[in-house]
């Protein structure tokens, strides 16, 4: 099947994008050293590729509201491969600025696309597959600061990594060129999706438009079921929008009027939980081989730690997968942010810079599923604009980055590196309370199961 085959592709394209996305984290050292520009600096160039990452995401999830997601995928991975080309050719403080707007711009259109078209063609287990997604986002962000280090270990030019990542996207733009399914020249033919959500908001099944159908006229057949349909009794709700199922391409192509009605209570909670949970996330690896230079502890070998840090993100995702059927996601959010506070406070007290790295560990576990859980929160509340909603939550968990990015430089440019733990502390508690208030959002008892 068609969508099969484009869901194995987008775990390719995820792996590749887990490789990509935190390579520059380790090389802020070698950026202030080879450019002679302080931290402050370089955070504030990454402040502007996390502005331009949220504009690209926000209208990335408009645009896949109305157009095929294979072009998206094709946009997104030709403008990447321009972008590091940029910087493998010329390297200058001028290059790396526009390489980090430009690969901003390109990788980012994949997220909202992504989360869409699953929530489109996978329906009935779109958060698992969302966790499965970022499993091999997450799996593969262990790799890219591995080879970081064997560079500085063999003492390599890092250009090197940009020449590879160059080559890495055009080679994923040919591939899905001729493997992703090609749009064909037709007529759109609008099917119907049937959406029946419960009284309580929280789970919903899909029909396509042959068996929705099917259900209207047996229920109208059925006079006991219109005379519950017409008393309300049964507290379901049902909603129906358009999809595009001509054809079993793996893309979001629904039209959809208006962007403000996706700011409900829940969505903005989930985005703003994201937002600084992200903080924590990005504050954490991105800046990790800064914190340990006030050890003395060397780049290649730092560099390792942040390996270590994202593994133990795809292990969190492991958990997540497990307990999804235990827990609802407003709860995995709650706990894990718990869980992070936690590791954050002996993070930064306890001395070893060994022991260190056991409670760096629960921190990479505790925000590790963070966008998964945020998006799925925000397509159930939203399946009329699941591209949209996405693409706004994940623009939002974004906004940490272009947040955390400043903030953290000027730390330590101004202040003691080793304060660095204590600052997304706070920025976690902040985000543990907003789990909370959305928790109790949706009405669900804070330390049980869910029914």
């Amino acid at each position: 099947m068609q969508q099969k085959h484009n869901l194995r592709l987008l775990y390719i394209a995820y792996s590749m994008l887990g490789f990509t996305v935190p390579i520059f984290d380790p090389l802020y050292p070698y950026f202030s050293t080879t450019f002679g520009i302080g931290f402050d600096k370089i955070g504030l160039v990454f402040f502007g590729g996390s502005l331009i990452a949220i504009l690209s995401n926000i209208i990335a999830g408009r645009i896949c509201d109305h157009y095929p997601f294979r072009r998206i995928l094709l946009f997104s991975f030709l403008v990447t491969f321009f972008g590091f080309s940029l910087f493998a050719a010329y390297q200058s403080f001028f290059t790396l600025i526009a390489t980090v707007l430009i690969v901003n711009i390109g990788y980012n259109f994949v997220w909202p696309g992504s989360y869409s078209a699953v929530f489109i063609d996978f329906n009935e287990n779109y958060s698992e597959i969302y966790v499965s997604l970022d499993k091999f986002y997450y799996f593969s962000t262990l790799f890219g600061p591995l080879l970081i280090s064997l560079l500085f270990y063999l003492k390599l030019s890092p250009r090197l990594i940009f020449i590879f990542l160059a080559a890495v996207f055009g080679i994923m733009y040919i591939v899905f060129y001729f493997t992703f399914r090609r749009e064909e020249k037709r007529k759109y033919m609008k099917a119907r999706l049937d959406i029946r959500i419960s009284s309580s908001g929280r789970r919903e099944n899909y029909k396509t438009a042959s068996q929705a159908s099917l259900a209207v006229s047996d229920l109208k057949n059925d006079e006991n079921s219109r005379e519950v349909i017409s008393s309300g009794e049964d507290a379901i709700k049902t909603k129906v929008i358009n999809t595009d199922l001509n054809n079993d391409e793996l893309e979001c192509s629904y039209t959809y009027k208006g962007f403000r009605t996706i700011f409900k209570k829940s969505t903005v909670l989930s985005a703003i939980t994201l937002t600084l949970f992200a903080c924590v996330m990005v504050g954490s690896s991105a800046w990790l081989t800064t914190y340990f230079t006030s050890f003395d502890v060397p780049i290649f070998i730092s560099s390792i730690f942040v390996s270590i840090y994202w593994f133990f993100t795809f292990i969190g995702l492991q958990l997540i997968s497990k307990v999804l059927k235990y827990f609802s996601e407003a709860k995995i959010l709650f706990y894990g942010g718990l869980l992070s506070s936690v590791g954050l406070v002996f993070y930064g007290i306890v001395p070893n810079i060994y022991v260190k790295i056991i409670f760096i560990i629960m921190v990479a576990i505790g925000v590790s599923g963070i966008y998964p859980l945020a998006a799925a929160i925000s397509v159930r509340e939203n399946p009329q604009a699941s591209a949209t909603a996405s693409g706004f939550t994940v623009a939002m968990g974004i906004a940490g980055s272009l947040i955390i990015q400043p903030l953290m430089g000027f730390v330590a440019e101004y202040f003691n590196k080793r304060n660095v733990p204590f600052v997304l502390l706070i920025i976690c508690l902040l985000g543990t309370f907003v789990a909370f208030l959305l928790v109790k959002h949706f009405k669900e008892p804070v330390f049980s199961k869910k029914n």
